[in-house]
């Protein structure tokens, strides 16, 4: 059955479900295929490079999630105001994308940094964070409606 979000929503999920696939291809390719500490290119989490890398890693997730999940919000505050239905929904569509985006690209920083740095699991627990945040912005009919006409559950 399709609603008037439905193609909202079918896009959003191309990009949610591409992003959960890339998480998949890169545990593939790094962990079974290509192990950096086979080939000596893990880096040291106790040595200043693998320091800098488990940092940036964290200051990325720890920003970002807090970060894009502020800023939709704030977004949709202008889109709420849009008169012309097609161009808010043009609006919505590029700020959800752009939130999943940014949420998801952390989860596959700790992904990446979690191999090169020999299996550190606080990178691991970095892209745990990510993914839970990513699960929260799937999107559905109703929560398309309620974000896009920045109203709460209570609202309605």
């Amino acid at each position: 059955m399709d609603t008037e979000y439905s193609q909202i929503r079918k896009v959003i999920n191309i990009v949610y479900y591409a992003l959960y696939a890339l998480y998949v291809l890169l545990i593939a390719v790094f962990g079974f295929w290509f192990k950096p500490s086979d080939h000596g290119m893990a880096l040291d989490p106790l040595a200043q490079p693998g320091q800098s890398v488990a940092y940036c890693t964290i200051v990325y997730v720890i920003a970002s999630v807090p970060g894009a999940l502020w800023w939709f919000k704030k977004q949709m505050k202008r889109v709420s105001r849009i008169t012309d239905e097609r161009m808010q929904h043009q609006q919505y569509t590029n700020c959800a994308v752009a939130r999943v985006l940014l949420i998801g690209i952390g989860a596959a920083l700790g992904i990446v940094s979690f191999y090169f740095l020999g299996a550190y699991q606080p990178m691991l627990w970095c892209a745990a964070i990510a993914v839970i945040a990513q699960y929260f912005c799937k999107p559905t009919d109703r929560k398309i409606y309620l974000e896009m006409n920045n109203k709460n559950e209570e609202d309605l």
